[in-house]
């Protein structure tokens, strides 16, 4: 005996018999198997957005941990600094002088950022497609004009310890297909 729990009026039984001719008649109804799929949905439905909000919960947690643990080595990383800042005071200083951006750098990196601004793209880290499109721009003043910006770019990239941008694929085929078409100009006009 099955019992039966109607949304209105009292719970009541029925026999085996009854349910299976209920099943029956319920497959047969196409506006059931319609209810059916709705409801199917909406369970496939429910069951991927708890997953959704769980995956999303994970990985704002592990953000938080990370963020944590970060802010908790940071004073053993100053310590260090500190102690190897002091005996190496003369290979860091030599470090610096070699790394410093110029104020050549500083100036092409200002074109660069107002070129990003003007792309609304970031300009530190800077994504490869923002070079391609600076160089791309200033590509009609010359080879050795485009690769001190890019030279620019890297430099300050570095200072920031950020990755080399430049050293991405598609800028250094963007500066070699600039330096093919010099070379090709070239042999045109020396009548190659």
């Amino acid at each position: 005996m099955v019992t039966v729990y109607p949304l209105l009026g009292e719970p009541y039984q029925i026999t085996d018999a009854e349910e299976a001719e209920l099943e029956r008649r319920n497959k047969l109804d196409p506006a059931h198997q319609g209810r059916v799929a709705r409801a199917e949905e909406e369970r496939r439905n429910a069951e991927l957005t708890d997953a959704l909000i769980e995956e999303g919960m994970a990985a704002r947690l592990k953000k938080e941990a990370e963020t944590a643990h970060a802010a908790e080595l940071q004073p053993h990383l100053d310590q260090i600094d500190a102690i190897f800042g002091r005996v190496l005071k003369n290979e860091l200083a030599a470090e610096n002088a070699t790394s410093r951006v110029t104020t050549q750098q500083r100036k092409d990196f200002a074109m660069f950022k107002a070129s990003a601004e003007k792309w609304e793209l970031p300009y530190l880290p800077a994504a490869p497609q923002m070079v391609v499109l600076f160089l791309a721009e200033q590509s009609d003043r010359g080879l050795k004009y485009v690769t001190r910006l890019c030279r620019s770019i890297a430099a300050v990239h570095k200072a920031c310890n950020f990755p080399d941008v430049t050293n991405d694929p598609l800028v250094r085929g963007v500066l070699r297909c600039l330096r093919t078409d010099k070379a090709n100009q070239k042999g045109l006009e020396n009548g190659q």
